[in-house]
């Protein structure tokens, strides 16, 4: 309990509470906003600290990468003009968070929703691109290594591993939004594909391969009592991909995607939670 005190300490600066919105639309819109509960949206940097992920060929480390897309992120939620978002990320920088940790803090948090974001590496160069997941418990080898990889976090090495029993409740505590993760996991990897693709002011394109919408047994997703997803941005390890982590022009597209599959999930939700009043 104490280390989990401590950790909220160190991370209650990272909530970034709902401002007013800047917009030149209209004061009606923005007025709107300000009237609605803001929705809260975990962002989960993965890695950090002494865990650095994947690696590229240029050495560009996945903590790094995802960090600063997170922060973006949390930025644009913010501002958003149409909405009224809350954004909290699960660490505040470049430190070691054990994934344990990133899962009770989200919950305590009380988060809408829940936005794990890596960066992929494979043995093979040729894969590449964008690829989401929400949480299952699988069979499929290559999916299950992704899962391992990315699960190697999760305790720090002075502490107990999770129990089985603990990987079972963490189960069933997802379950609940099952349904409401996939939607999130479809919603984000068609907003993604339109962003990225979009062609820019000069008339070219940014190259990125859709992987579609999987499922893997993701630590990080398993405990979480919200709609949960991870995406795996790009791979480390494929040259175009990591050469795209140097674009701003990419950057600002995945974020702009990331938004828009927010702002229609946030407003889909809102629906149903209307519906059921």
């Amino acid at each position: 309990m104490d280390k989990i005190k401590l950790l909220l300490l160190f991370l209650l600066p990272v909530f970034l509470a709902a401002q007013e919105p800047q917009s030149s639309k209209s004061a009606g819109k923005a007025g709107q906003a300000l009237l609605q509960k803001p929705f809260s949206v975990i962002i989960d940097p993965g890695h950090g600290g002494r865990d650095g992920g994947a690696v590229g060929n240029k050495g560009t480390l996945e903590k790094n990468v995802v960090f600063e897309l997170a922060t973006m992120l949390a930025k644009a939620l913010v501002d958003d003009p149409d909405r009224a978002f809350r954004a909290v990320l699960t660490r505040a920088e470049d430190k070691f968070v054990a994934l344990e940790d990133r899962i009770t803090f989200a919950n305590q948090a009380e988060g809408d929703i829940f936005m794990s974001i890596h960066a992929n590496a494979s043995e093979s160069k040729n894969d590449n691109g964008f690829e989401v997941y929400y949480n299952s418990l699988v069979t499929d080898d290559a999916l299950t290594n992704i899962a391992k990889r990315e699960n190697t976090g999760i305790s720090e090495k002075k502490d107990p591993q999770p129990t089985d029993s603990m990987f079972i409740l963490w189960e069933l505590a997802q379950n609940e939004f099952q349904k409401e993760s996939m939607d999130f996991a479809d919603i984000i990897q068609a907003e993604v594909e339109t962003a990225v693709s979009a062609k820019a002011e000069n008339g070219k394109k940014i190259l990125m391969r859709n992987r579609g919408v999987k499922q893997a047994g993701f630590a990080v997703l398993r405990g979480v009592r919200m709609p949960a997803i991870l995406v795996e941005t790009s791979y480390l390890s494929n040259e175009a991909d990591e050469n795209n982590f140097k674009n701003p022009e990419f950057k600002d597209k995945m974020v702009r995607g990331f938004l828009e599959a927010i702002k229609k999930l946030a407003a889909k939700m809102d629906k149903r939670r209307d519906e059921n009043k």
